[in-house]
């Protein structure tokens, strides 16, 4: 039963099968050419089965059959929206630093998208509840960035939205028991969803590294803040642009950071896809802040 977060062996064999048929129908022939697909990928080891199609416009898109999951977080996620505006372009912003490190996809060790936006909103309202403007943008995401990439404990800390937000890893049960892999119980099943991520070190020390430079940049462009603007008394902002070493003149991934308040607001053009995007980037050339 899908609703619970996977299918039975059965099952997921039939699923797997019909998924195998679809890739073929659209990647091969006149589907190819009517739809545009420039790749594909069955991911038929996963708990609910996707195939994952690349368009050549770009987009992306993962198909699942006989399952409501995406149906029902998409809904439980709205009902957060009001209260918590931010989820999305924060969620959003992360995943792009997260891709473009590879580092966006289950199937690959990376972090997806339904435990990003679940560690985003417990963030929200654990930040929430101490008082804090969670619409803050700037401060929201250097928050985050310290609490998973700086403070949270990976033994003792579990991500539990439907609880609160954050819980004792050891009141989850062994069914939590993982070491070395964030662990984040899914909001509508119960059940463990990050536990693929077996790559969550480099997710980890990604988050460190940005809060690092985030925070030194935050720095100098204080002290080089003049005191007030000429010719006024107001202070006049400073931001600092962050992308790829030795391209002033490339627009297309940067971050802004407000030195007048202290906190950075953004500008991310999340691109389809960057030219030669499946190899690896070497030295600096690899994006969004130029880690």
């Amino acid at each position: 039963e899908p609703s619970t977060g996977g299918f039975d062996d059965a099952s997921k064999r039939f699923v797997v099968q019909c998924l195998r048929r679809l890739e073929r129908t659209c990647c091969w022939g006149a589907g190819r050419q009517q739809l545009g697909v420039q790749n594909s990928r069955l991911i038929g080891r996963a708990r609910v089965p996707v195939l994952k199609l690349q368009l050549d416009c770009g987009a992306e898109l993962d198909v699942s059959l006989n399952d409501d999951g995406g149906i029902k977080a998409a809904r439980f996620l709205q009902s957060f929206q009001q209260d918590f505006a931010a989820v999305r372009p924060l969620t959003l912003l992360l995943k792009c630093i997260l891709k473009q490190r590879g580092l966006s996809e289950v199937y690959m060790g990376g972090l997806g998208s339904w435990s990003l936006v679940n560690m985003v909103l417990a963030h929200l309202m654990v930040m929430s509840g101490t008082g804090q403007q969670v619409d803050h943008l700037g401060s929201m995401l250097l928050s985050f960035l310290q609490r998973f990439g700086v403070d949270f404990d990976l033994d003792a800390e579990a991500v539990a939205v439907k609880r609160g937000g954050f819980v004792k890893k050891n009141s989850l049960g062994s069914n939590f028991a993982r070491k070395g892999i964030i662990t984040l119980e899914d909001p509508l099943t119960g059940r463990e969803v990050a536990g693929g991520s077996h790559r969550y070190a480099d997710v980890q020390e990604l988050f460190r590294k940005l809060h690092e430079r985030l925070q030194e940049a935050l720095a100098q462009a204080q002290q080089q803040q003049p005191s007030s603007a000429s010719g006024t008394g107001r202070q006049q902002p400073q931001h600092v642009r962050f992308g790829r070493w030795g391209d002033d003149d490339d627009d297309d991934d940067e971050v802004y950071l407000d030195a007048g308040n202290r906190s950075p607001t953004y500008k991310a053009s999340i691109r389809q896809q960057r030219s030669g995007s499946g190899s690896s980037n070497n030295g600096n050339e690899w994006g969004v802040l130029g880690l």
